[in-house]
């Protein structure tokens, strides 16, 4: 009876632990942002979705190109312009959890654009930074690029020289709060206790 019992708070621990993992990873795609025609259209200084929010720094804005526009990459992605200087987009997630950021799509800003590249640098909760420095491919277009070690970020930086490429499909763990975990332990020792 006792073996039976922990076979049931065993596999229900790792049920319950898959059904975290997943319900906790995101994608942030902007596909509702989708519009047709040319041109290109302004968010403003900040830009939030599914509770992750983005913000222009120190200066500038954050736009996305129309799907019907020459600059559209095959995809809705954001962009940050701001007129000289390197421009920075902060990243963070609205309620202050950590996150792990997997992976990131990106694209030049123009079909034309040569040798760009785009240097992120997340600030990780003990206050030490990880940083990384991506080049594109110069084909037009986006490309994923998987990142190791952006892991226990409170912010990410994506810095910029002067609007050089757009950003899409940034792939995101959000860790769990410490009290969903605490919860989840409880109910299995409650299990445990009813038996």
């Amino acid at each position: 009876m006792r073996a039976k019992m922990w076979l049931v708070v065993g596999v229900t621990a790792i049920l319950l632990g898959a059904s975290v993992a997943d319900a906790n990873t995101v994608t942030l795609d902007f596909e509702s942002l989708i519009t047709s025609g040319t041109g290109y259209s302004e968010l403003g200084v900040s830009y939030t979705e599914q509770d992750f929010e983005f913000e222009a720094y120190p200066t500038g804005g954050l736009y996305y190109y129309h799907c019907d526009d020459e600059h559209f990459a095959g995809s809705t992605g954001l962009f940050h312009m701001q007129m000289g200087g390197t421009s920075n987009t902060l990243l963070a997630q609205k309620d202050g959890l950590l996150f792990d950021v997997v992976s990131i799509d990106l694209s030049e800003i123009r079909p034309d654009a040569s040798s760009v590249r785009a240097v992120l640098v997340g600030s990780k909760y003990d206050s030490s930074t990880v940083s990384k420095l991506l080049t594109l491919d110069g084909a037009f277009g986006f490309e994923t690029f998987v990142l190791q070690g952006f892991t226990n970020l409170t912010e990410l930086r994506l810095e910029d020289d002067i609007a050089m490429f757009q950003y899409d499909n940034i792939t995101i763990n959000v860790i769990p709060e410490p009290a969903s975990v605490l919860f989840v332990g409880l109910g299995l020792l409650m299990l445990r206790r009813r038996r």
